[in-house]
Order: structure tokens, then sequence, then C-alpha cells
């Protein structure tokens, strides 16, 4: 049956509220324990919601549960981007959905990055021209997404080329560190939709 093309369930990306009736699990040698076996059984929507229902506890503004710290929170939330990656690499599967979900998740990420971490914004601004290229032609709010989201991807890229403008750092004599190749080529692409590239 390993061999059956997974079938997605409905509503997959709407990851359950914690609270009272739904305790997350946040300890990170626990949920990697659970992902090797999840990940033996090729259940991947499985890993991604566990990943996410942990992300979304964690980063939702209530106390860290006791020893844990703030890059632990990063860890887990790293995971749950990485996790919603893998499924877009399945067969099958709702590439626009999964794109919606993950915006949020690397939304976070960005959020908890530190200052000179421009990882989180490349990832948030690529997953913005994802969703455009994604977009279905019966999605509802498809024309509100093409107004929004080249700004937004537009807004996070060009903060990750302007993060590299101010890190001036001691140990390399006071000289920039340059920005990616790929940096730059995402900032420019989010120009190019928008048809700022002339300005």
């Amino acid at each position: 049956w390993l061999q059956q093309p997974r079938i997605t369930p409905e509503n997959w990306d709407t990851v359950p509220p914690t609270g009272n009736d739904v305790i997350a699990i946040t300890d990170e040698t626990t949920l990697a324990t659970i992902a090797v076996t999840l990940q033996a059984t090729r259940l991947y929507v499985t890993i991604y919601q566990m990943y996410a229902v942990a992300s979304n506890a964690l980063t939702g503004g209530a106390p860290l549960p006791p020893k844990m710290k703030p890059q632990d929170v990063n860890t887990i939330v790293t995971k749950s981007f990485l996790s919603g990656l893998h499924l877009l690499l399945e067969e099958n599967f709702p590439t626009s959905q999964a794109l919606a979900s993950m915006q949020i998740t690397a939304m976070q990420l960005a959020r908890l990055a530190s200052a000179n971490d421009k990882a989180p914004l490349w990832a948030a601004a690529r997953t913005a021209l994802w969703q455009l290229d994604f977009l279905r032609p019966d999605d509802e709010k498809a024309s509100q997404k093409q107004l929004m989201l080249p700004r937004l991807a537009e807004s996070l890229a060009s903060k990750a080329i302007g993060i590299d403008a101010n890190n001036i750092t001691e140990a390399d004599g006071g000289t920039t560190t340059a920005a990616s190749a790929e940096e730059y080529f995402v900032f420019l692409e989010t120009l190019k939709r928008q048809g700022k590239l002339e300005e």
C-alpha cells in the first residue's frame, strides 16, 4: 500500500487551534522521533500538520514551555516550513493551498530571525512569488492576491538586500557583506512582476 498515491484529506491546511482540547507537542526530540516514523510511512501531510501545530503554539504569544529556548522555537518553525516544501514535491498535492499555509510559517520565521539572518526574509519573499505562479483561476481572492503578493515579496526582498548595506563588521575591517545572487534575483523579480524594473 505504500506504493499507492497519497490522498490529500479535505481541510488538510486547517491547523487545529491549541487549547483545552488540543495540546500541542512542542518538545523537539519527541517531534523528531514521531516524524521519523511518519516519514517511513510517507505520511507527509501529518508531518506538516504536526510541526504546524507546534509552530503555531510556540509563536502565538503564549509563554514558552519551561526550559525551551528561543533557538528551539526557531528550529521547530523552520522544520514546519521545510516539511511544507516537502509537500510541494508530492504528486497530486494542492500546491496553492500548501503555499498559502507556508507563507504564514515563512513570515513567522522572518519575525523570529536575528538582524543578520537574511534566509527567512528570502524564504518569505520567494514563497509569495511561488503563490503567484500557482494561483488558481477559481480562487475568489486571486485578483486581490495578484496585487498584494508582489508588494509583500518586494518588501521582504528589499529588507534582505538592505540588511547587507548595514551589516558592517569589525572582523572584516568594516567591509559590507555582499548579498547573494539569488537574493538580488528575487528582489529584481518582485520589481519585474510590478512593472518597476525600469525605475
